[in-house]
């Protein structure tokens, strides 16, 4: 197997283990240095009719999530580029009453799986084409890899209707720098609904 190729097998994960399976696969990508093109950024097209530009070419993975008595398939595209990884994933709600819920959820995980203390609230960057919920948030977390060194995480997590939209970057604590947070905030603020442009 290339050291760049994610293994994939169908599975079904409560949604603490798909958002732990998403940690999981973040933090392999980014320990792979043989795996870190410089930017090369791509105008993808996400589950749901949204988009986003990602700076690298993306493994495409899908995994069964239950949640709220049945399942549903969260679409995950996921690259490593710039010794960051950088991951979209979408999934749809059996109902649009349950978007604020998922939300509030997806946040609370992502800060448990990776023992964040708190999360700093960062301005949400305006989205185009895409009509957000209030509990809709971007969040910059310092948290712990499982048996590993501190990683920073910035996150996106919004919704439209049934559909549930999380990006992520992960890096290794203490690499920031003016360039890669240009990079973060152009991932971050390009995701668009189908009828927005790209940034």
């Amino acid at each position: 197997m290339h050291a760049c190729q994610v293994w994939r097998r169908p599975l079904t994960l409560s949604f603490a283990g798909c958002i732990g399976w998403l940690l999981s696969s973040l933090i392999g990508l980014a320990l792979l240095s043989a795996c870190t093109p410089s930017l090369n950024w791509r105008d993808l097209a996400l589950a749901g009719g949204a988009r986003v530009m990602l700076p690298c070419k993306p493994e495409r993975l899908e995994r069964a999530l239950p949640l709220a008595g049945r399942s549903v398939m969260a679409s995950l595209q996921v690259c490593d580029a710039d010794g960051s990884s950088w991951s979209a994933m979408a999934y749809e709600l059996p109902d649009a009453a349950q978007r604020d819920e998922a939300l509030r959820e997806a946040r609370r995980l992502l800060a448990a799986n990776l023992g964040a203390p708190a999360a700093e609230e960062l301005p949400m960057p305006r989205l185009q084409g895409l009509a957000t919920t209030s509990e809709a948030r971007r969040l910059r977390l310092q948290g712990q890899r499982p048996g590993g060194g501190p990683v920073q995480v910035e996150a996106l997590f919004t919704a439209q209707d049934r559909w549930v939209f999380q990006l992520v970057v992960m890096a290794p604590a203490g690499t920031a720098s003016p360039r890669s947070q240009a990079a973060v905030e152009e991932f971050l603020g390009s995701l668009r609904g189908s009828a927005g442009s790209p940034s």
